[in-house]
């Protein structure tokens, strides 16, 4: 198989390669602002390899801001157009978006209503405690996967397991 078709996006991703790098970079991020009472917004990006994601790079849009002062996670349209254009640059896919809440982690109407992409699929991980709690222990997540027309389902902690595989 080509390394074309290697990275051609499945019609569903069953999986999310994630490592333990990757994992590292994202909870200081996280951690780093949530110490200074602020939620926190990371988009993790990749490439395929047949129906799992495999992630290869964290991006915070603070790299790509001049204005780092919002108090919720959300990103404006040209943080947004800025953070496409790098994926598009590197030949990556935007797989998912995680942003962490200051207590109990859920899907609030902003997340709902403002996410970075509204393909159906899409993933996004919400991080509780401005994520205190090592990353790697996913019982800690809560995953919510786009089913389109502005719907989203949480996924299970059993879904969660089976789609998340940390290496390294």
């Amino acid at each position: 198989m080509s390394s074309c078709q290697e990275s051609k996006r499945p019609k569903r991703i069953r999986g999310y390669i994630v490592p333990s790098e990757v994992l590292r970079r994202t909870q200081a991020y996280l951690r780093a602002l949530g110490s200074q009472k602020r939620e926190a917004i990371a988009y993790w990006t990749g490439t395929f390899k047949r129906t799992h994601a495999v992630v290869t790079r964290v991006i915070f849009p603070s790299e790509f801001r001049l204005d780092n002062a919002w108090s919720y996670a959300h990103v404006d349209l040209d943080t947004a157009l800025k953070i496409s254009e790098s994926i598009h640059e590197r030949h990556e896919y935007l797989l998912l978006q995680l942003h962490t809440h200051p207590f109990e982690a859920f899907h609030s109407w902003t997340d709902n209503l403002y996410p970075i992409s509204h393909r159906v699929g899409f993933i996004s991980v919400v991080i509780p405690y401005f994520a205190r709690r090592p990353l790697n222990d996913l019982a800690a997540w809560k995953v919510y996967e786009y089913k389109g027309f502005g719907k989203w389902r949480e996924l299970s902690l059993r879904e969660i397991k089976q789609r998340f595989i940390v290496t390294g």
